[in-house]
C-alpha cells in the first residue's frame, strides 16, 4: 500500500478507532449510567455523538480509500487515461477539519471548568467563525439562541444535569437557569 494513502487514511482510521475505544472511559462510574434513560438522558447524549463521529469517520475513510484507487487506477492505465477521470482534492482543508475536532475536544474540558451555557456560547460562535461566518450579529445570534435552546432542551425538557462549572461559574450558571426558567 502506497504511504499517501496511509498518511490521508491515518486520521479517519484514528477517530474510529477512538470512537471504538472512548466509551469505556467517558464516565468515571459506567455502572451509575446504565441506569439512567438512554435515549434522551446523561448516558445516550455521549454515545449519541460517539456514534455520529464514527460514522463520518468510516465515510471520510471510505472516501479516502475510494479516491486512492482512483488515483492509482488513473496512474496504472497511463497517459491514455482521462484525466477529468483522476481524482481531485476538492478543496478540502484538513488544518480546519483539524482545527474543529480539536475545538470539540476543548469544549468538553471547558464545560467542566465554566459550565455548559458560557461552554457552549463560545464554541458556537467559534464554530460560525471557523466556518466563515464573520457578520458580528449572526454570529453572536447563532450563539446566544442556540445556547437557550440547548439549555431548555437538555435542562427543562431532558432534565439531564449539565455541567455547571467550577467556583463562581456554578453560581453564574444557576442564576442564569433561573433568569430563563428552565431551573
Amino acid at each position: 500500500m502506497d504511504t499517501s494513502v496511509l498518511r490521508r487514511a491515518a486520521a479517519p482510521a484514528g477517530l474510529i478507532l477512538a470512537m471504538l475505544v472512548l466509551p469505556r472511559y467517558i464516565f468515571t462510574n459506567p455502572a451509575m449510567v446504565e441506569g439512567l434513560p438512554a435515549a434522551v438522558g446523561p448516558g445516550g447524549w455521549p454515545d449519541a455523538l460517539m456514534t455520529g463521529i464514527l460514522a463520518c469517520a468510516a465515510v471520510w475513510l471510505a472516501r479516502e480509500l475510494w479516491l486512492s484507487y482512483r488515483l492509482r487506477s488513473a496512474r496504472r492505465d497511463g497517459p491514455a487515461a482521462d484525466p477529468a477521470d483522476a481524482p481531485a482534492d476538492g478543496g478540502y482543508d484538513h488544518v480546519q477539519a483539524w482545527t474543529g475536532m480539536g475545538m470539540v475536544v476543548v469544549y468538553t474540558y471547558a464545560m467542566q471548568l465554566i459550565g455548559f451555557p458560557l461552554a457552549t456560547l463560545v464554541f458556537l460562535m467559534a464554530w460560525c467563525v471557523l466556518g466563515g461566518v464573520r457578520r458580528p450579529l449572526t454570529v453572536g445570534l447563532v450563539g446566544v439562541l442556540g445556547t437557550v435552546v440547548l439549555l431548555y432542551v437538555f435542562v427543562r425538557l431532558a432534565h439531564m444535569p449539565l455541567d455547571r462549572g467550577a467556583g463562581v461559574f456554578v453560581d453564574l450558571t444557576i442564576a442564569l437557569y433561573r433568569a430563563l426558567g428552565v431551573f
